[in-house]
């Protein structure tokens, strides 16, 4: 997966394997290492608890690059949500460590079965998503 956004947005991506997974990549001690609490309590009474672990991690993974500073920040340490993250409700705005400015805004990205994945800047964007067979040129 690949962005671009106008100068002075700050961007970031994450693609993590899942939701239709069994927990492969999830270590034991996962939700105390990158959850606060309010999500381990969501991953409690989710359905589908390791497809809500993933979309978080790939959200606060997209988060953190979009702030310049990455796992260098306790991914424990900030709440993503509680609830449901992008379409309908579009956007979700984030207080994101690291960026200063105002939040950082999060969307999940539809990129197939197998996978989830995260787009995070410091604008609400257009996001409009294009094959990489149906660029001109491919």
């Amino acid at each position: 997966m690949a962005a671009v956004a106008p100068a002075g947005v700050l961007l970031g991506v994450d693609v993590e394997r899942g939701p239709a997974l069994s927990a492969k990549g999830i270590f034991p001690g996962f939700d105390d290492a990158v959850l606060a609490p309010g999500e381990r309590a969501a991953v409690a009474a989710a359905a589908r608890p390791d497809a809500l672990r993933l979309t978080l991690f790939s959200a606060k993974e997209a988060l953190l690059k979009a702030a310049g500073v990455g796992l260098a920040v306790d991914p424990a340490s900030f709440q993503v949500s509680t609830g449901p993250l992008g379409p309908p409700a579009g956007w979700t705005p984030v207080h994101t460590p690291g960026v200063e400015s105002g939040p950082v805004y999060l969307q999940p990205v539809d990129v197939g079965h197998g996978h989830v994945a995260s787009l995070a800047c410091t604008a609400p964007l257009m996001v409009e998503r294009l094959d990489i067979g149906k660029l001109p040129g491919q």
